[in-house]
């Protein structure tokens, strides 16, 4: 009874299994796309004193909550960005 039921079944898979097909080949990986530079955004400008013009040096500005930015002798200060503000 037992060979009667499940032979069909068995003789199936036995030929599934010994099939002569050829592999197919994995598909390639993609090759991952490159992070996009960050934008840089140039910051200058000069301070100078409001009773005369004269040019404010050794003077700390800040720009937003992190960057200190300290001026020179011509009362200058400048600063590259990136995209976050750093």
């Amino acid at each position: 009874m037992f060979l009667k039921t499940f032979a069909p079944a068995f003789l199936t898979l036995l030929a599934i299994g010994c099939s002569s097909t050829t592999p197919t080949a994995p598909a390639p990986t993609p090759t991952p796309t490159p992070a996009p530079q960050p934008t840089t955004y140039a910051v200058s400008g000069t301070l100078t004193a409001t009773n005369g013009g004269q040019p404010l040096s050794g003077v700390t500005t800040s720009l937003g909550p992190v960057i200190g930015l300290t001026t020179n002798d011509a009362g200058v200060f400048s600063a590259t960005l990136n995209q976050t503000g750093n």
